[in-house]
């Protein structure tokens, strides 16, 4: 009879032990960093060619895809060559 009594605390204390809140879990990938610059040409004769470095692509379709795209609706921009350099 006495075991039938202590049942029901081992439950309940089980149940408070493990009914604690989540542990926070870090991100796993850290937000990138963006940084943007205007340049308005006021002499000479205007560049028509710009070449820009990014750092961190992983794949030449949807990367480079997304990139053209975005480039292409900027107005000025009439077209858009990447290049993948592996190992830079």
């Amino acid at each position: 009879m006495n075991r039938f009594r202590i049942l029901p605390i081992l439950a309940a204390s089980l149940l408070i032990a493990c009914g604690g809140a989540e542990a926070p879990q870090a991100d796993m990938a850290a937000a990138p960093t963006r940084s943007e610059k205007e340049v308005t040409i006021t002499t000479g004769t205007p560049r028509t060619l710009a070449d820009i470095s990014i750092d961190g692509m992983s794949c030449e379709m949807m990367c480079g895809g997304s990139i053209k795209k975005a480039l292409a609706q900027l107005p000025g921009v009439a077209g858009t060559e990447i290049e993948f350099h592996e190992g830079d």
